[in-house]
């Protein structure tokens, strides 16, 4: 009786130690299925359409824009811009992001605040050593904006967006500035000195990642440059909506900086003597 009942417990506890190592491996299972790094590479858009989301051609203004782009997409649209003018890209994502084989990728966080409250300089330095550090790597595992897994993709090769204009001879500028933000005054002082100083025949070709909110904003501040003393505020907005599909009085931030941009623009005889940030100091004093 005593043998019968040592067996039956010695069984029991074999049972019981079975399921807790079953549970623990699956637990473990669980946990490496949803663990996902605080910055994860995400590929964006790749979209077998001949242009970028959002494209559209200003020709009045010589500027394009759109949302993040692949090689191809440049490619077409910078054929379509026309040979015959000198072509800059325009940056404006601080997100790190280049390209993955032909494809555009981005390293992102949950909650989308990546690289947040740095300059240009710092997100392009940044971006580079996140690029440098993919290319001793064979195989990359993308995610997607949760945090999980959604595959995998062997490198060929990892390059920034000026090693591709610069192999497309064309020229590329950065700007960058936060998702659902106003650029910086530096940033608006750089971009204002970068666009007095452009040749005539310059063709600017601005996007950031979805094409709207960001993009249109500096679209609108080139029409502004060009064309205040000649077309009211409200009518470049209104220009730019219908452009682009994308309300800037959606937004009562960025509406009331680019009302702001714009009375610089008109109270300003020169621009190269007043920048923006001195302006704005004297607006606040």
């Amino acid at each position: 009786m005593k043998k019968s009942f040592s067996r039956l417990l010695t069984s029991i506890l074999c049972v019981i130690m079975f399921f807790s190592i079953i549970g623990c491996n699956n637990s473990k299972n669980e946990n490496k299925a949803t663990k996902s790094p605080d910055v994860f590479p995400i590929t964006d858009d790749e979209s077998s359409e001949d242009y970028a989301k959002h494209f559209r051609i200003i020709k009045d203004i010589n500027v394009a824009g759109s949302g993040q782009f692949t090689p191809a997409q440049l490619k077409n649209a910078t054929d379509k811009i026309g040979s015959d003018l000198s072509i800059t890209v325009v940056d404006l994502r601080l997100e790190p992001h280049g390209f993955i084989n032909s494809s555009p990728l981005s390293f992102y966080k949950k909650d989308g605040k990546i690289n947040s409250g740095l300059t240009t300089e710092e997100t392009i330095s940044e971006e580079t050593n996140k690029l440098a550090q993919l290319n001793n790597e064979n195989t990359l595992t993308l995610y997607d904006k949760n945090g999980n897994e959604v595959g995998t993709k062997d490198i060929e090769r990892v390059y920034s967006e000026q090693t591709l204009c610069n192999e497309l001879k064309l020229k590329y500028m950065r700007f960058a500035t936060e998702y659902e933000e106003v650029p910086s005054t530096k940033t608006v002082d750089d971009f204002v000195s970068f666009i007095l100083n452009e040749p005539k025949n310059s063709f600017l070709y601005i996007h950031d990642f979805n094409g709207e909110a960001r993009t249109t904003t500096f679209m609108a501040m080139v029409d502004i440059m060009k064309n205040y003393k000649s077309t009211s505020f409200e009518s470049i907005i209104e220009k730019h909506f219908k452009e682009s599909g994308f309300d800037l009085k959606s937004d009562t931030k960025t509406y009331n900086f680019l009302e702001g941009f714009y009375k610089y623009c008109t109270e300003s005889t020169d621009l190269l003597k007043i920048s923006y940030s001195t302006w704005i100091k004297s607006k606040n004093s």
